[in-house]
């Protein structure tokens, strides 16, 4: 690649005239900038074997792109290994999925079970949760939990078991609910202090319709509680409608 200056002094003109003729020749763009072929502007002009050269007229503009761009947030699901294994987010971009997951990260998720100790009822729950396996530069995110809670079982000091909760707002079949939780029954989540194997977890799927009553016979075969949303979550949206100012920088 040539700069202007020393392609001019190549040919034995100046640089206002070479720089005339780069205009009238055809452009294009590459990954070094835009450049201009010298075989119809200089033909005349040029040796035959450095007909070839080409003249930088621009440098290559490259443009700003943060450290996570948009594209990265919005398909994170397609970089999972539940993506991978042919799962589909029938729920993305859903702003009533993502409600649904902040109303039940609280004490209600606690609430689901009887025997739960009334010491864990005031936990709160956390949205998106990550899935794993292995550890260190071994590490890969299977996927994302919607609602994952940890709580003390009965004579434990710490937390030692948790609660997982799937939501579907968009009707599937009960057999790809099925083959996702039993997925992520062999790895394990990220809790605030440590991670936790999933195949102890107390599993519910929360749907934003009807079950049938043999849907609901399998799950729980499968030890998986079915709740469904109803008023009282609508009720919630609706109270959720104020904007609260955050702090600017």
């Amino acid at each position: 690649m040539l700069s202007i200056e020393k392609a001019a002094e190549a040919l034995g003109m100046t640089v206002p005239a070479l720089r005339a003729r780069i205009q009238r020749a055809p452009k294009k763009k590459t990954s070094q900038g835009t450049v201009a072929t010298l075989d119809s502007a200089v033909i005349a002009v040029m040796p035959p074997l450095q007909r070839k050269w080409l003249v930088q007229i621009t440098p290559p503009k490259r443009p700003f792109r943060p450290i996570y761009s948009s594209q990265d947030l919005m398909h994170t699901h397609e970089h999972t290994l539940l993506a991978k294994l042919g799962f589909k987010d029938h729920d993305k971009g859903n702003s009533r999925h993502d409600l649904a997951c902040q109303y039940l990260a609280n004490e209600r998720m606690y609430k689901l079970w009887d025997d739960i100790p009334e010491i864990d009822v005031a936990r709160y729950g956390f949205c998106e949760q990550v899935v794993c396996k292995g550890d260190g530069k071994y590490k890969t995110t299977v996927g994302f939990l919607d609602v994952w809670g940890a709580f003390e079982e009965e004579g434990a000091r710490m937390a030692t078991n948790g609660i997982a909760l799937e939501v579907k707002i968009k009707p599937v079949s009960i057999g790809e609910v099925l083959r996702q939780i039993n997925t992520y029954r062999e790895f394990q989540v990220e809790g605030e202090f440590c991670t936790y194997p999933l195949k102890q977890a107390r599993w519910a799927l929360v749907t934003d319709y009807d079950l049938t009553s043999t849907d609901q016979a399998v799950l729980k075969r499968q030890d998986i509680l079915h709740v469904r949303l109803g008023p009282k979550f609508d009720k919630w949206i609706k109270s959720q409608g104020g904007v609260t100012p955050s702090r600017e920088i």
